[in-house]
């Protein structure tokens, strides 16, 4: 999720962590809501600013969201207080979003590349392009090394898609299981 996004950053310019009114720029709240912010699009991070243990204010946009740390349903254009307690941010997630993820691993280095976690969260239709390269080089910019899979969820079916990936770079798995 993140490497896709640090992939989309570098080629269009549009961060990775955004401004609330980058995703909704006609929605006054948006604007006010300095504070909170966006990691990609498909989550909502409302950072604890005190010393923990106390409700934070926290504005979720139009939509159906989930709280990341406990899967509980809100409904969005609404503004809720979440209790935050020392060292948990309040992140949330929006309906339709499709994250994946590696295995756990010790250290990037040892990241399994052939294996491949998706989760998707229900409510809403969605999609995700994976970029990948060799997470090491360049040369995904200069001999265009990159991998592009396409991900798509569809809550009519509560079905995941995934497309054959576009491309390849060194090191490149030929095979990969998912779950």
């Amino acid at each position: 999720y993140i490497y896709s996004y640090a992939h989309i950053a570098q080629a269009t310019g549009m961060p990775m962590v955004r401004a609330m009114f980058l995703e909704d720029q006609t929605n006054d709240t948006a604007w006010q809501k300095e504070l909170q912010y966006y990691w990609g699009h498909e989550l909502l991070v409302a950072p604890n600013l005190s010393d923990g243990g106390n409700a934070v204010s926290v504005w979720l946009p139009k939509g159906d969201w989930y709280y990341f740390w406990d899967d509980k349903a809100y409904t969005g254009d609404s503004t809720q207080s979440i209790m935050a307690a020392t060292g948990v941010v309040p992140v949330f997630v929006r309906a339709g979003a499709i994250f994946p993820m590696a295995p756990y691993a010790k250290s990037t280095f040892q990241i399994p590349n052939d294996q491949l976690i998706v989760q998707a969260y229900a409510g809403a239709d969605g999609a995700f392009e994976l970029y990948e390269d060799d997470g090491v080089t360049e040369r995904f910019r200069t001999r265009g090394e990159l991998r592009v899979t396409d991900l798509r969820y569809t809550d009519a079916d509560l079905g995941v898609e995934i497309a054959a990936a576009q491309g390849t770079y060194t090191g490149a798995p030929t095979a990969r299981s998912y779950q």
